[in-house]
């Protein structure tokens, strides 16, 4: 359908309102329509303490938006034979061998059954996140304060590699395969790119996505000389609009993230990105066109193919109750939409996308060949607004 831009001051508006209203100290959103970024709004301000507004060179913490290039990256090394989705991952990442995982009463050995990199890329590993739970997420706390620790002392060595293997050696949450279950999947295929091509992780997609697309300021970390152009961090009271607290260095230090310093040798392929709303539209463009973009070929179309289709079994995907998601199903780090599923937001069967910690947000519908990039630096929980996938109402509304 054609996209009546005409109609998307109402994505402004609801910008503007949320901005006026005190649910976040600012926001962009880009709608991406046939592989061209055709309709941009900000609204707010960037860092409310330097008087910055937002603007289109504003660098944002991507967080778990990173997980988008991830599983690209993966789709990428399938296609170019350097590993196979049925490969065992202890074959790269030796810290996997031998592992354990938690019953409900007691540690467990494995067995024949161990990780492959397709319980990684459908988060059904039995890796979580840090928590306190069981032995395996509480094991994943210990190892991320650990490396936050080595952060704050000054020493930078753990590399993305090494740190992969800390997770692997960690017991798992629950029997590899039985379940679907959100944790630090995507930050273990990072390193397993990194083995697999023989090049830091940052490095490869630099030479192979980030370089060949123009996202000139996306990266696992920031120069000196962009360090400005970084958006605050804001937490709001939700009995109190315009009640801001900024909390920069608290979310920095998530998951042992060193501040995008360039020292860092730790590249979190889950949540450790930084980027702008005009490099994340020319992800969303070359996804729209199926992996190629500007005559450059990211993935053959079985890539692309392989990358979009819905991968977790009935019985996993009944453990896939993320937000208002019942009844999608996920693959590559990406949530794809299923026929006649439950969802407030329309969009057409096989779109996906991902979302981030602090509110970005994108998405890909292949049969409209439309997607939104919304980006905000807001600390959840987001209980006072559904901005960042409110947008995508009057988006559609928009078509006809």
């Amino acid at each position: 359908m054609n996209l009546d831009l005409s109609r998307l001051s109402a994505l402004s508006d609801w910008m503007n309102r949320a901005v006026d209203g005190g649910e976040c100290a600012g926001v962009q959103a880009a709608v991406v329509k046939d592989s061209r970024e055709v309709w941009y709004a900000a609204a707010g301000m960037a860092d409310v303490e330097a008087g910055r507004p937002m603007s289109r060179d504003t660098l944002f913490r991507m967080f778990s938006s990173t997980k988008c290039v991830t599983g690209l990256a993966a789709a990428m090394c399938v296609d170019r034979g350097l590993f196979t989705p049925r490969a065992a991952v202890c074959e790269y990442l030796p810290g996997f061998k031998d592992q354990l995982w938690w019953d409900g009463k007691e540690l467990r050995p494995v067995g024949a059954r161990t990780v492959y990199v397709f319980d990684l890329l459908n988060m059904t590993s039995g890796i979580c996140y840090p928590g306190n739970w069981n032995p395996g997420d509480r094991g994943l706390d210990a190892e991320v304060k650990k490396l936050a620790a080595e952060i704050d002392a000054g020493d930078y060595s753990t590399g993305t590699v090494e740190f992969a293997n800390r997770i692997g050696r960690v017991p798992l949450s629950f029997y590899p395969g039985h379940q679907w279950s959100y944790g630090m999947n995507a930050d273990v295929v990072g390193a397993l790119v990194e083995v697999a091509t023989g090049k830091r992780y940052g490095q490869w997609l630099r030479d192979e996505i980030f370089g060949p697309l123009g996202m000139d300021d996306t990266g696992f970390s920031i120069p000196p000389e962009k360090r400005g152009r970084l958006a605050g961090v804001y937490a709001f009271a939700d009995d109190a609009p315009h009640d801001r607290t900024r909390i920069d260095a608290e979310v920095g230090r998530h998951l042992g993230l060193a501040d995008y310093d360039p020292r860092t040798n730790v590249e979190m392929g889950g949540a450790g990105l930084v980027s702008t709303i005009g490099d994340w539209c020319k992800l969303m463009a070359m996804l729209q066109a199926g992996g190629t973009w500007n005559g450059h070929r990211f993935l053959s179309p079985y890539g692309f193919r392989l990358m979009t289709t819905p991968m977790l079994t009935p019985e996993q995907a009944k453990t896939y109750n993320w937000q208002d998601k019942l009844g999608n199903n996920y693959a590559f780090f990406n949530d794809i939409r299923l026929a006649g599923t439950p969802s407030s937001n329309p969009s057409n069967p096989g779109t996906f996308g991902w979302c981030g910690m602090l509110g970005t947000n994108s998405f890909v519908d292949p049969v409209e060949k439309l997607s939104l990039v919304v980006t905000i630096q807001n600390r959840p929980p987001f209980t006072r607004s559904c901005l960042t996938y409110g947008l995508r109402n009057p988006l559609y509304a928009a078509l006809g």
